[in-house]
């Protein structure tokens, strides 16, 4: 209890009436590490101690053990750096090793969603084995996990509470406090002061059995690692089987991480110890839990979506299994859910245990998106879906389908080597797939308030993995360089070449924000990307409406740059005060060749006199494909009420094919004749134009390159 109080209040951070206690840098688990000695060794209870024994000891113990874990961890390197040959493992080995140590795989807001619906599944084991039901060991969790997070801290506050009611500090006068008050006090100093805060069976009610199945007594267990790092604080220690320990009789749970990190494979592994005949049940009632929780994820994310589970392909003789397809609007997300366990041997020691199953975790799902995404696209329009049995289940049409998404889902967070699995030499895997753990998806749930930016920063990602420069070491760095810089991957353009970059610390202010959801603590607002009012309006409507086309769409918005989102938005405001001022309506265009955007839109109003239809909108946007020489070009419109309160967007993309060929030289006259007219009012408003300036007829080219090579214009 002295090194987890010493451990837990040693780096507090105020925030007004609130304390705030972080861990330092890499942790050196402490208190892991001190409970698994213990559990692991006899002899160790010591009678007629002291309390000022007991704090000189902890003191003792946490200078020598962080000690000892720093020699452990320049071992580490050392071993890295001169030991070990300078091969992609050599550094991986370390690189895992370090994240080995580290602790906290989920946001505590995330705590009880992950556990609540993988242990509820196995409610008549747990009547079998313990006679507790799986809501009850859930309940029990729940109260735990509060109570080792801010449970201290509750129990101080309340004892202030009581001093402040009592008078001050000299002049206390405990009479006048009435009885209830009394035995909250003595509970919430037993809270804050005592082993009491950390009694598993006081706070959850748990069955002895239970309890016991999850719990070392001293000497009861043993270090996994044999040789000569056995007892060293960098290998897996025996508190991953069972995260409680049992003194005197009663059942104890001191560190939070032990709790949350540890406790659904921890119960796993105590329920096929007692009952090994329930393994492939286990797995089977794992891998329905796993792949409903993934599917509900993104029905919540992606509102009116349509998901089909447990779907099977191809022919009788050539059957392949997909475990969700979710379609929302014009995308269609193919999903592969991977519920297995990740091995508990140190990387240092065992690193061919770790590759095993990185390429059962991420490998095989990769190969089985790729090659769904692949059979969609031979399948034309419709989509054929088939049971276990090859009984046909459903015939999709996909003919609107724009854009299809690969996801890998892992119950396990092995984030460090997801966030960058297309970089690992290791592994064999197919372009267009990203791998996210399931506490990261459940975190994106939270974070994006739009589903179309959720889609669009999906895109972003896979361009990222496809970079083969990035190298990003953690998911929420995917996530703080989409918020920084939107299309992320082009930002690499601008560094020194020849180098992949290792990219770290945007993940930062996301993680300020996040550890404070559903706490006591100050809420942070929440990072976002910089997009002006009138821009967030529109990718908003567009989420709003009906539009199937909205996730196509609102992706051509969301690539634009933070100058042209800014333009486009000053523009449309411009437009609606001069249209509603004329009553005729205008016509604005991006143009520019290559990535450039290639945009003619319009502002609808219902009041406008002068509107144009949907036909001479067309000829515009094609007058000036057809002038400018280009492929493509978007053509958008925006309508808005009378109070300029935008109503609805619409899109869609033209091209030379869809133009009559009676009419191409016809338009691409008018188009020549529009941008003369544009470089004629650009000259008689400012003058000369520069050689290397954008030519002002919207073409995209260098005026030297377009309108500066012909005599025709007239100043």
């Amino acid at each position: 209890m002295a090194v987890t109080d010493i451990s837990n209040f040693s780096n507090p951070s105020p925030e007004g009436d609130i304390l705030f206690y972080k861990q330092g840098g890499l942790p050196s688990r402490p208190v892991e590490y001190l409970q698994s000695l213990i559990a692991s060794t006899n002899n160790t209870i010591c009678l007629h101690v002291t309390d000022e024994d007991i704090e000189r000891l902890a003191h003792q113990y946490l200078h020598d053990q962080e000690m000892l874990f720093e020699k452990a961890t320049q071992y580490l390197m050392f071993r890295s750096l001169v030991i070990e040959d300078d091969s992609e493992t050599s550094c991986l080995v370390f690189e895992a090793q370090m994240m080995h140590m580290v602790r906290g795989n989920r946001y505590r807001f995330l705590q009880l969603d992950y556990i609540q619906p993988l242990v509820l599944v196995h409610d008549s084991e747990f009547q079998k084995l313990f006679g507790v039901s799986a809501n009850a060991v859930i309940d029990g969790y729940e109260r735990l996990e509060k109570a080792l997070s801010n449970g201290r801290l509750e129990g101080l506050a309340a004892l202030r509470e009581l001093f402040e009611k009592a008078g001050s500090a000299d002049e206390a006068d405990f009479s006048i406090i009435p009885e209830k008050d009394l035995r909250a006090a003595e509970e919430a100093f037993l809270e804050a002061c005592s082993v009491h805060h950390f009694n598993v069976g006081r706070i959850t009610n748990w069955p002895k059995t239970f309890m016991d199945a999850l719990s070392f007594a001293p000497g009861e267990a043993s270090f996994f690692e044999e040789g000569e790092m056995r007892y060293w604080p960098i290998v897996t220690l025996p508190i991953v089987d069972r995260p409680f320990i049992t003194l005197n009789g009663e059942t104890y749970c001191f560190d939070y991480y032990s709790l949350t990190d540890i406790f659904y494979r921890a119960v796993q592994k105590a329920i096929l110890r007692l009952d090994p005949g329930y393994s492939e049940q286990w797995q089977q009632r794992q891998k329905e839990a796993s792949e409903s929780m993934v599917e509900s994820v993104f029905k919540e994310m992606l509102p009116g979506c349509i998901s089909y589970a447990d779907n099977y392909y191809g022919s009788k003789k050539h059957r392949n299994e997909n475990d969700l397809l979710v379609i929302y609007r014009d995308a269609l997300l193919v999903v592969e859910v991977k519920a297995g366990r990740f091995t508990d041997a140190p990387p240092v020691s065992d690193f061919d245990s770790h590759i095993k199953r990185y390429k059962e975790l991420i490998q095989k799902s990769n190969s089985q998106c790729a090659h769904m995404k692949d059979y969609i696209r031979d399948s034309g329009a419709e989509l054929l879906l088939y049971d276990q049995g090859m009984l046909p289940k459903a015939a999709l049409n996909i003919s609107n389908i724009n854009r299809i998404f690969c996801l890998s889902v892992t119950m396990e967070n092995i984030n460090t080597y997801a966030a960058r699995a297309e970089k690992l030499g290791f592994l064999k895997l197919r372009e267009g797939v990203s791998c996210i753990a399931i506490d990261d998806l459940m975190t994106y749930r939270e974070y994006f308030d739009n589903p179309l930016e959720f889609l669009h920063f999906l895109k972003q990602r896979e361009m990222a993995s496809l970079n083969e420069r990035i190298a990003l070491n953690d998911e929420f760095d995917h996530l703080g360089m989409y918020i920084a810089h939107n299309c992320y991957s082009l930002e690499i353009d601008n560094a020194p070449k020849g180098e992949i970059l290792c990219i770290t610390g945007y993940r930062e202010d996301l993680d300020s924000y996040f550890e404070r959801v559903d706490t006591p603590l100050p809420q942070l607002e929440k990072p976002r990307q910089n997009m002006p009012k009138r821009f967030r309006e529109i990718i908003d409507v567009l989420f709003k409406s009906n539009n199937s086309q909205a996730v196509s769409i609102s992706s051509y918005l969301l690539d634009f740059s933070s100058d042209a989102r800014q333009q486009l938005s000053d523009d449309i405001d411009k437009v609606l005060k001069q249209q509603a001022r004329t009553g005729r309506q205008c016509a604005l265009s991006f143009s520019g060749k290559g990535d450039s955007i290639r945009m003619t839109y319009f502002v609808l109003q219902d009041e406008l006199h002068d509107a144009q239809t949907d036909q001479e909108m067309f000829d515009y946007a094609a007058s000036i494909l057809l002038a400018n020489g280009e492929k493509d070009r978007m053509m958008l419109s925006f309508r808005f009420d009378a109070n300029y309160v935008l109503q609805s967007v619409n899109a869609r993309s033209i091209d030379i094919d869809q133009i009559p060929p009676s009419r191409i030289d016809e338009l691409k006259s008018r188009g020549e004749q529009m941008g003369d007219f544009r470089v004629v009012k650009y000259k008689r408003e400012h003058g000369k134009i520069g050689r290397n300036q954008p030519c002002p007829c919207g073409s995209g080219r260098k005026y030297k390159k377009c309108h500066g090579q012909s005599n025709l214009i007239s100043s």
